[in-house]
């Protein structure tokens, strides 16, 4: 069983229908042509599913249907291959704000075009995600987009907020971002980083050491193991290993 919506103009047809076969075809009747037909409504069906639509009934996707799931499907079908001054690029912009955070993320990861769109805009917008998005993850990821989309002189004050982060992630991001754009300024953070015992951290700071010939960090190194878990701790044991050969 499978549910079916017909959305038209003003109104959404619910249909059900019974797949038994390995290829069937339905008919439904409509009083006009959809603007989306939107199989497996419920996302309900384990499956692996290829939707035919159009990109504008992607668009219509994101825009009305109900659930995550529908969003999601047309987010991450959209950000592939579109143009900027598009009205693809302004659903984009507009998934910034998803309520849901793996959206949020899609858009950030394939935010190139609305570079070219509105350059100053999205600068905007990617720092206020940085600063005040409740979900680390995306915090983090918007650092990552910054770094990658504008220039560091135009973004250095939003990188530099996020060092004081309540995430180690996001702190981390943002370490990493300096370490390779500032490097006058890294030394420093590093040292006052070196306090904090967050995993993340620990590892950035590993692999920031790891081309240093002058300093012995070996007590750094020995703190990192102890304190860091999990893959982290692999991070910072293979970024001692390099340590130690160079």
């Amino acid at each position: 069983p499978i549910k079916v919506d017909i959305y038209l103009e003003d109104s959404v047809m619910h249909e059900k229908i019974i797949v038994n076969g390995k290829k069937e075809e339905f008919t439904f009747n409509c009083p006009q042509k959809p603007m989306l037909v939107n199989v497996d409504a419920d996302k309900a069906l384990l499956c692996t599913k290829k939707d035919d639509h159009t990109r504008e009934e992607w668009r219509y996707q994101y825009l009305h249907a109900p659930l995550y799931l529908d969003r999601y499907e047309a987010v991450r079908t959209l950000s592939k291959d579109y143009k900027p001054e598009s009205r693809d690029a302004t659903v984009l912009m507009t998934a910034l704000d998803d309520r849901h955070p793996e959206i949020r993320m899609i858009v950030l990861d394939n935010c190139s075009g609305l570079v070219k769109q509105d350059s100053s805009a999205l600068l905007k917008k990617l720092l206020s995600i940085t600063q005040s998005d409740k979900v680390a993850d995306v915090r983090k990821t918007a650092l990552k987009s910054l770094k990658k989309n504008f220039s560091y002189a135009v973004c250095k004050e939003g990188v530099w907020n996020a060092t004081k982060d309540s995430s180690y992630e996001v702190v981390a991001a943002a370490f990493e971002i300096i370490a390779d754009k500032d490097p006058s300024a890294a030394p420093g953070l590093a040292t006052t980083l070196e306090a904090d015992s967050g995993g993340a951290i620990l590892s950035a700071l590993a692999e920031y050491y790891e081309k240093d010939t002058t300093a012995d960090r070996s007590d750094f190194y020995g703190r990192a193991m102890r304190k860091s878990k999990s893959w982290y701790r692999s991070n910072v044991i293979r970024s001692y290993g390099k340590y130690l050969r160079n």
